[in-house]
């Protein structure tokens, strides 16, 4: 399920402090795990992982069953220089978690369980090609969250990982 992205509607936002997500514009993230986690942590010593971002504006949000924001895991190589690679975004996992998001938000942190993306990524390393953020069907969601450039105030999505008291 990929977005073809259109010249002049999708920019490419890489460097910008600010990452888009609305109807025209999914944004990516990726964490290398190899310099967030422990050495020799194995999937089973991982009780939970969160992805947290902070919202600095909601720009619109619809009625209830029309505010939904959606997490794929991206399932193919990207780079954040050359995305979207031939117009095209990444290829994303058909299955889908979705969020309500409300004007309340702005100003937050939102924090999402991602403990089996990450616990897959540590069983299998490869396989770890980030997340995409995205705004999808008859979603009316406007929003702007703080990308790792973000100088003022820099809130950058960050993926805090908590272990099993057994793991050490």
């Amino acid at each position: 399920m990929t977005k073809p992205f259109v010249a002049g509607v999708t920019p490419r936002h890489g460097a910008e402090g600010d990452l888009l997500i609305n109807q025209a514009n999914t944004a990516f993230l990726q964490f290398g795990l190899d310099k967030i986690l422990p050495t020799a942590v194995l999937a089973t010593d991982i009780d939970k992982a969160t992805l947290k971002f902070f919202i600095s504006k909601v720009n619109a949000t619809g009625p209830k069953r029309n505010s939904n924001l959606t997490l794929r895991q991206v399932i193919e190589a990207w780079d954040e220089k050359t995305i979207p690679k031939l117009g095209i975004a990444p290829v994303v996992d058909p299955s889908a978690r979705n969020f309500k998001i409300s004007r309340s938000y702005q100003g937050k942190w939102l924090e999402l369980d991602v403990t089996e993306l990450v616990t897959t990524w540590v069983a299998n390393p490869e396989l770890n090609f980030g997340l995409a953020l995205s705004v999808e069907g008859l979603s009316l969601v406007d929003i702007v969250i703080d990308s790792k450039e973000n100088a003022a105030p820099g809130h950058e999505p960050v993926l805090p990982v908590v272990f099993h008291k057994s793991a050490g």
